[in-house]
């Protein structure tokens, strides 16, 4: 900015370069990548698919950001999950279709100093019993709905490789999937009538106590005196999305917190 000296009262306004950010939900990720534009951060797995199809565009992996739990309502005193590293990379490989990998462990639920899930009791009528055999996720989620065509056809086939023996130990009979809207999955969440819910939840926060204590917030069943906080709540899969950059725009670095740094093509060329 500056001031035009024959008009005190006018300023002048350099050229600059405007930077436009778009939101595409529920468009097809293709689709985007063909309309003018010059990054792209996805997680589909058509987005990458067809990124890495294309020679004028580039892909480049962000930090592991989310983390997929599965959550199931106590039924009785459980004991921690028996959920093993082995079958959380199976379900990582076999059942999610974009970049994904098995859940490391441990959790917010074994870090000192998080609320433990029997740390604040509530009265034994708000003790939810998770008796309706489905699997609940977000509509708009397609990992979590990866994740539950894959428990529901484990249910279809017996128990698998153990995985839904040991998401529920004392059984569910036959599972289906129900996909709800962002608020009516909540209600059913805090209600906790279902034998599993699928949730999504940061993996790296500042404070590493703030999904667990998100998570009781929706779901105050957690808090029951009794519930096992490695039971009821079981890391699956962490997933992270890819930056999708048209060659020549210019060069992309991570910051330290994982954060897009894009340097444009004649400052790169420095």
């Amino acid at each position: 900015l500056g001031r035009v000296p024959d008009d005190p009262e006018a300023i002048s306004v350099a050229p600059v370069e405007v930077i436009r950010f778009e939101v595409a939900a529920g468009a097809d990720p293709r689709d985007r990548l063909d309309a003018p534009g010059d990054l792209m951060v996805s997680d589909h797995h058509l987005a990458l698919s067809y990124a890495r199809s294309r020679p004028d565009l580039q892909t480049v992996p962000l930090p592991w950001r989310h983390v997929y739990a599965a959550v199931s309502p106590p039924r009785g005193h459980l004991a921690a999950s028996s959920v093993t590293d082995d079958m959380r990379a199976r379900l990582a490989t076999d059942a999610v279709r974009g970049d994904a990998r098995g859940a490391s462990t441990p959790y917010w639920s074994t870090t000192p100093g998080c609320p433990s899930a029997a740390g604040t009791p509530v009265r034994g009528s708000e003790i939810a019993i998770g008796t309706r055999p489905r699997v609940l996720f977000r509509e708009t989620d397609s990992v979590a709905g990866d994740l539950a065509a894959r428990l529901v056809a484990l249910g279809g086939f017996g128990s698998g490789d153990g995985l839904l023996a040991a998401l529920l130990p004392t059984g569910s009979g036959r599972l289906s999937s129900l996909a709800l809207g962002h608020q009516a999955f909540d209600d059913a969440l805090t209600e906790g009538r279902e034998a599993l819910y699928l949730v999504r939840l940061d993996r790296d926060t500042l404070d590493p106590c703030q999904p667990w204590r998100g998570l009781e917030a929706r779901a105050p069943w957690l808090r029951a005196p009794g519930v096992s906080a490695s039971a009821a709540v079981v890391p699956l899969v962490e997933t992270r999305a890819h930056a999708i950059l048209r060659r020549g725009v210019g060069r992309l670095s991570l910051d330290g917190d994982g954060g897009l740094v894009l340097a444009a093509a004649r400052e790169a060329r420095r």
